[in-house]
Parts: structure tokens; sequence; C-alpha cells
């Protein structure tokens, strides 16, 4: 099985982000390995991540350089075949990883995108 870098970068400590963060560190895809890219200056960020999802998500400091920024610098710190973005105020659904990486090598595909399913409550 491949491996697979979730990339999402953070700004701010919100609902949303920990809810994004849940839905990657959570996909039923096992070789996911979730790299939140600290893109801020807020204090004790980093200390309230790794509080909540302990040894579940790699963190990368960049001190707000930009959103851009913080997806090359998750790409830099992965050795992972396959790439995957989130931002912080998005989730993925359980199965979204396993049914993407099996699209793509089905398809012989290296690089791919997905359309997104609007859930409101």
């Amino acid at each position: 099985m491949n491996s697979v870098a979730t990339i999402i970068p953070v700004h701010t400590y919100n609902d949303l982000v920990i809810n994004a963060i849940s839905s990657a560190v959570n996909q039923d895809y096992v070789k996911n390995r979730v790299y939140v890219v600290l893109n801020t200056t807020e204090k004790n960020l980093q200390e309230k991540l790794e509080k909540q999802f302990k040894e579940r998500i790699e963190i990368v400091n960049i001190n707000q350089i930009g959103v851009s920024y913080a997806r090359n610098a998750g790409i830099k710190n992965s050795e992972s075949k396959y790439i995957g973005f989130l931002d912080s105020d998005d989730i993925w659904m359980k199965d979204k990883l396993s049914l993407q990486i099996d699209f793509m090598k089905k398809n012989n595909y290296l690089i791919s995108g997905s359309l997104m399913r609007y859930v409101t409550s």
C-alpha cells in the first residue's frame, strides 16, 4: 500500500480546524500521515494540537509566510508517494483517500482532483 501525506495549513485554533484534522486522521486509508503546517503566530497553537492529536499528526512551523508556502513545506517534509491537500475549514468523508487512491491506481494516474459535496446542517 502506498503512503499518503495529508497536508493541512492552519492559521488559527477553532472548531473548523479540529474537524478538518479529525477527518484526516480518521481516514480508513491506513498509510496516511497528517502534516499540520502552522502558518501563524498564535500562542500555544502547537501545544493545543499536540495535546489533542498526540502522535497522530506531525507539526511543521513556518511562522506566517502564507498558505502556498505552507503546502510546499508540508510536501518538503513528506516522503509519501501521494500528497493530499486539505484546507483547515473543510472535512473529508472517512473513505475519501481510499476511494481516490484506488481510482488513481486503476487508471494509472499520477495526479487527480475530486469534486466537493456540500453538506449543511
